[in-house]
């Protein structure tokens, strides 16, 4: 779930740098956090449940990238247990998300029965609802680990939330 507005609050203590400032080094990365990205990207085949893996290779993907800018070991670190005192947030999250995507399968029906940029508006519209309601389910965490595994790229599952183990 992260920290709302973390990284704006750090604001003049971040330094902006090219990837091959750490090359040799090891780099930790939040998982969930590129994993959200990678869902964005195939929003339409997981709202309506089809079989994807364009979230594996986004995350294949990103670590390649990583590497090829001389970067020694890239670990992705990934969020354990939901945290006790953040549960009525993720119910709310989680209702928020199923609402969201109603809407987005209803927009999607509707724009077929438009045409011309009526249609594309209503599909657009019914796409950018479909990213918001995108979950990350445990059986896409399992697809990613197990596809880590095969590539031989390590990742820790922290005990509570990636933050604190990067």
């Amino acid at each position: 779930m992260g920290v709302d507005g973390f990284l704006r609050q750090l604001g003049d203590a971040v330094d902006r740098t090219h990837l091959q400032q750490f090359a040799g080094q090891t780099l930790a990365v939040d998982a969930l956090s590129w994993l959200h990205k990678a869902c964005y990207g195939c929003a339409f085949e997981l709202s309506t449940s089809r079989d994807t893996d364009k979230y594996v290779q986004y995350m294949l993907r990103k670590v390649d990238m990583i590497r090829s800018c001389g970067v020694a070991k890239v670990i992705l670190v990934f969020d354990g247990q939901r945290l006790p005192l953040k549960s009525l947030t993720q119910e709310k999250r989680q209702s928020y998300k199923e609402e969201t995507r109603k809407r987005a399968l209803q927009a999607m029906a509707a724009s077929k029965r438009l045409q011309g940029n009526e249609r594309q508006n209503e599909a657009n519209k019914a796409y950018q609802l479909m990213q918001r309601s995108v979950s990350i389910t445990p059986g896409i965490i399992s697809k990613v680990i197990h596809a880590l595994r095969a590539a031989r790229i390590p990742f820790v599952v922290a005990p509570f939330e990636a933050d604190a183990q990067v």
